[in-house]
């Protein structure tokens, strides 16, 4: 994402998307003209060699193209997807709860000591609301539910 907001170097997940969302055509049908169902794809690949192409899978099949190229819609040029800002989902890094920063410490010994500097700066939060596991199915309370 380097080059798409400032900084460059955001970590994924913490970057909106909603300007790139206004900017994009949704697309609703493959190469074949057939539907394309969101919710049944298993499978998504992307390749340098065509990078506004999405090959995904819904079975076993062999894969389904999806054209991306972005297009002039009506009365609106062509954008460049380069020169869209994308905004900071969040200020600064997010606390965790002080029983959650508790658990990550007592499985130091498991993570390489490389990465212990992280885990022993994490910030905490007494006002932070734990959602504990999700239930299979469940969306995530945090996460936008997108429409596709």
């Amino acid at each position: 994402m380097a080059g798409l907001c400032e900084g460059g170097n955001e970590p994924p997940g913490s970057l909106k998307a909603k300007n790139l969302e206004k900017q994009i055509t949704r697309r609703k049908t493959n190469e074949e003209k057939n539907p394309v169902n969101w919710l049944k794809i298993q499978w998504l690949r992307y390749t340098k060699a065509d990078p506004f192409t999405i090959f995904y899978k819904e079975t076993l099949m062999p894969f389904s193209k999806l054209d991306i190229t972005p297009t002039a819609r009506r009365g609106r040029r062509v954008v460049n997807l380069s020169n869209i800002v994308l905004d900071r989902l969040y200020a600064g890094p997010r606390p965790a709860t002080p029983a959650k920063k508790k658990d990550m410490l007592d499985l130091l010994p498991f993570i390489p000591p490389v990465s212990h500097g992280f885990f022993q700066s994490l910030q905490t939060s007494s006002n932070v609301r734990d959602i504990g596991p999700l239930e299979d199915g469940e969306m995530d309370p945090i996460t936008p539910d997108v429409n596709l």
